[in-house]
């Protein structure tokens, strides 16, 4: 017994000798690379998204090519100590034709640091103004009717109702129901040098994750939120009588969550409080600052072919209502249709219709009729990936963030 132990004693010495003739590098090898900061190198994810298409009106013959919305990503995701999860994205794209903003613009500039529970994002991102995305050919196909519009805007832009430098806290509960807390400062038209906090939210919103769509769970998303655009307002010195605050809500049903033949349908409702005094609209400001009730909805259809999709349809209306002037209204709608010729590529058409009638016309155009012919090239991807996403089935089972 002796005599084994020894020689146990004699080999585990051995191998301690060892170790430390090893260069401090090599150990840390030994333990995944985790001593040495350089070794563990970050995720890469990358997103394209390329929207061309051709515009047509068929009443007054203009047409012309647009590649607005175009879109890059690319950004690293790190892990942190004590189980949190940093990242960076960079993104930038074409802005509309008519827009001043120049030939390229950053929409995505923002650092973010997330735990199980927790996430604080600083930078400027997709601004909080709406609460489901729609599927529409270009995110800003009905922005006068599912986005709360930028009171500082002067309308030339969409981007300043999309987008917004902001300080976002959110408290993510059970995996499905989430609290957050944002100030932001929207583009400012009015005063181009005022980078301040002008607008204060708070949202509530219940989710269920993407992956889990097949548990056949009618209620797909259900939220909640106020927007309080700090605005300012002559005559009126309390921060709250200078304030308009916009109200959110939103839902989306899983009305046939079939893996194969899919239909769900989106709703959400936008409620400005505006200023009680303003009765008329002469200026963009006034569009956006009297009260209005805008609704949208949109019923979508797609059918998947070996589990991937291969056609999707939708076709949604919105309605918009000025409560305090007289004989003025908006109202949009849609159909469009979309082909996968391969992977990452699609052919799609698309046919929308806004009406404008009343005192809205002294800022926005007459009835408009558009038909879209486009083709779509989308990709995302994460490289070098070290980790699984927050909503993936293996982490919302196991819990990987912690």
């Amino acid at each position: 017994m002796n005599k084994a132990m020894n020689g146990f004693q004699r080999v585990v010495f051995a191998l301690a000798g060892m170790m430390l003739l090893l260069p401090f590098d090599s150990i840390g090898q030994y333990n995944g690379g985790m001593l040495g900061e350089d070794e563990l190198q970050p995720d890469f994810p990358v997103g394209v998204k390329a929207v061309t298409s051709f515009n047509f009106d068929p009443l007054t013959g203009k047409n012309y090519v647009d590649f607005s919305d175009t879109e890059l990503m690319i950004g690293m995701r790190q892990k942190l100590y004590n189980a949190w999860r940093g990242q960076f994205i960079f993104g930038m794209q074409f802005p509309d034709v008519n827009a001043d903003l120049g030939k390229i613009f950053y929409t995505q500039v923002f650092t973010q640091v997330e735990n199980e529970r927790n996430t604080f994002k600083l930078g400027r991102t997709n601004a909080p103004s709406k609460l489901i995305d729609f599927p529409t050919l270009r995110d800003d196909d009905a922005i006068d009717l599912n986005y709360s519009l930028n009171p500082f805007s002067n309308g030339i832009n969409t981007e300043d109702n999309q987008y917004a430098n902001m300080i976002d806290f959110t408290h993510i509960i059970n995996q499905r129901y989430s609290i957050g807390f944002h100030a932001d400062n929207y583009i400012d038209e009015i005063d181009r040098q005022n980078f301040s906090v002008n607008a204060l939210g708070l949202e509530l919103m219940y989710k269920v994750p993407d992956s889990e769509i097949w548990n056949r769970n009618v209620l797909q998303q259900v939220g909640l939120s106020v927007l309080n655009y700090l605005t300012r307002r002559e005559g009126y010195g309390s921060w709250a009588s200078q304030s308009i605050r916009n109200y959110l809500g939103s839902f989306m049903l899983n009305i046939n969550p079939d893996p194969v033949y899919f239909w769900d349908f989106s709703g959400q409702v936008i409620y400005n409080e505006g200023f009680k005094e303003i009765d008329n609209i002469t200026t963009y400001q006034d569009y956006t600052r009297t009260e209005t009730f805008a609704l949208f909805g949109a019923l979508r259809f797609v059918y998947r072919k070996l589990e991937k999709p291969l056609l999707i349809s939708s076709g949604g209306f919105g309605y918009k209502f000025f409560s305090k002037v007289d004989d003025t209204k908006q109202m949009m709608a849609y159909y469009n249709f979309f082909y996968r010729l391969g992977n990452n590529f699609d052919v799609g058409l698309q046919y929308k219709y806004n009406l404008n009638q009343g005192k809205v016309l002294n800022v926005l155009e007459d009835d408009k009729h558009r038909i879209q012919l486009a083709l779509v090239f989308s990709f995302d991807k994460i490289f070098n990936s070290q980790f699984d996403d927050r909503y993936s089935i293996l982490n919302l089972e196991h819990k990987y963030i912690k």
